[in-house]
């Protein structure tokens, strides 16, 4: 929907513009830009500091993508186990699954359907809760 949409684009450009991620100018005049500082030596610290803050945020950012990457297969085992679960509510039978308790620790469970059934997944702080908004509203996300 459009009002959807649009609240998910105001959204992004406010994080945009929160985000701890400097904005550079674009310098077209590099002799005018050097007139702001002292000496030349000064503007090339000056970016140099940018330089190095800019491949400290590379770094920390490639990182949390590794860390979401592994995180994939179980947000996908999350995700059937859902679809298995609606399907399930949707046919009336009552599921039969073993899940994991911890590290080498499993155990086997038998999931009564009925349509007060409620499933909570953890995605994060924003993701959960939207999840449950969308999920009370009747909308399959």
């Amino acid at each position: 929907t459009g009002s959807k949409c649009e609240a998910m684009s105001s959204e992004l450009a406010e994080s945009k513009h929160s985000s701890s991620i400097p904005e550079q100018e674009f310098i077209e005049d590099v002799a005018g830009y050097a007139k702001k500082f002292e000496s030349v030596q000064a503007a090339l610290q000056n970016m140099d500091v940018m330089l190095s803050k800019y491949r400290f945020m590379e770094q920390q950012m490639l990182a949390q993508r590794q860390a979401l990457v592994a995180k994939q297969p179980d947000l996908q085992r999350s995700v059937d186990m859902v679809e298995k679960l609606i399907k399930a509510q949707e046919e009336g039978e009552d599921v039969k699954t073993t899940f994991q308790l911890g590290t080498s620790l499993y155990a086997d469970a038998e999931i009564p359907m009925s349509d007060e059934l409620e499933v909570g997944l953890w995605l994060g702080v924003h993701g959960a809760t939207c999840w449950a908004r969308c999920h009370r509203a009747g909308r399959r996300t």
